[in-house]
């Protein structure tokens, strides 16, 4: 929470002006002494990250975990919400952070995405690009046309991972996905809608459902349900 890269965040305090607890990628268990994520990143995601680029060592750490009674050693989990120590409501992790609405990272990205469209702008795209590769540990590249838009994609998706930023940015894109291989295919929900889910580009799903409430209450939204849902 103390960041020379944060434009905008909002304000917290302990112990009436708290955030929401984000305990999904660690809730550690004093009992049992093992973590008991709900979520764990697949095994892609830790193959995006160099050893070299310093995001690694603070996105995530390999943690003993438990799930359904087994335990699983040195599973990457997701450390990039450890919880601030002045936010603490007892003596282990409440998982909770300020939240952060605008960091220098996603406006250099920004820049770079909308520079890259236009073949004038794309050196001040690679710069953009460049200027982040380089602050997190990276070497420069130097690429044009469409493997420059798939590096920024790509230096997107490791910089602003588990910030709610993947679902808007691959419908922005017009693209779909496919899940990959699992750390460790032993804990994960196996099938189709599971561990093989694909979601085609256009899916329905990108478009989020309008809540029955508002349905019920505005009698101009009557039957204009978004399809699929």
């Amino acid at each position: 929470d103390v960041s020379s890269e944060v434009i905008f965040q909002l304000f917290c305090s302990q112990p009436s002006e708290l955030p929401n607890a984000n305990a999904i990628y660690l809730r550690y268990n004093m009992t049992i002494n093992r973590y008991i994520p709900d979520f764990v990143p697949q095994q892609w995601v830790i193959d995006m990250y160099a050893d070299n680029d310093i995001r690694k060592q603070v996105y995530f750490g390999q943690k003993l975990i438990q799930m359904q009674g087994i335990d699983y050693p040195n599973v990457y989990c997701v450390t990039k919400y450890q919880g601030n120590p002045l936010l603490f409501t007892a003596a282990v992790s409440n998982y909770m952070n300020k939240p952060k609405v605008f960091r220098v990272a996603e406006m250099y990205l920004i820049s770079a995405e909308a520079k890259a469209h236009n073949s004038a702008t794309e050196s001040a795209a690679l710069d953009d690009l460049n200027s982040l590769r380089v602050k997190r540990g990276l070497s420069s590249i130097s690429v044009t046309g469409a493997v420059l838009m798939d590096s920024i994609k790509l230096e997107r998706t490791r910089e602003l991972f588990a910030e709610g930023f993947r679902l808007d940015d691959l419908k922005r894109w017009n693209e779909g996905f496919s899940r990959k291989d699992p750390q460790d295919v032993n804990f994960v929900m196996t099938g189709t809608d599971y561990a093989s889910k694909v979601v085609t580009a256009g899916d329905n799903k990108f478009q989020w459902g309008i809540p029955t409430n508002d349905m019920t209450t505005n009698p101009n939204l009557a039957g204009q349900q978004n399809p699929g849902w």
